[in-house]
């Protein structure tokens, strides 16, 4: 209700900057509220494996592995295609902000990506 209500006020009141920050730091309480909660579900499903909703439904966890395996495939099929047509693929980058530190890790394993 509250964030509701920061986000409606903030909307009338676009040009105040006070009530969007309010809206802002709601925002990252919710933020990292979530993330939290996902870190302490994951806990008592350590220690509870029988709350795991994938206990029951296998099938489940099976179709999403064949799912990513068949979207891996597709991603090389797109990348030998792009390649073939285009030759090599560079990537530049930075580095020296805190974003491409952050996106290096990535970059890196992209780049030995098997296209073929």
């Amino acid at each position: 209700m509250r964030r509701t209500k920061a986000l409606n006020d903030a909307t009338i009141h676009s040009k105040d900057e006070d009530k969007l920050k309010t809206v802002m730091q709601l925002h990252q309480y919710i933020g990292e509220r979530t993330s939290e909660t996902g870190m302490t579900f994951k806990k008592v499903l350590l220690q509870h494996p029988e709350l795991s909703y994938l206990k029951d439904r296998p099938a489940e966890f099976a179709a999403r592995g064949t799912y990513h395996k068949l979207e891996r495939e597709e991603n090389r099929r797109c990348g030998a295609h792009a390649r073939r047509r285009l030759g090599e693929f560079f990537f530049v980058y930075d580095g020296q902000d805190s974003l491409g530190q952050q996106l290096a890790p990535s970059l890196q394993a992209f780049s030995r990506y098997a296209w073929d």
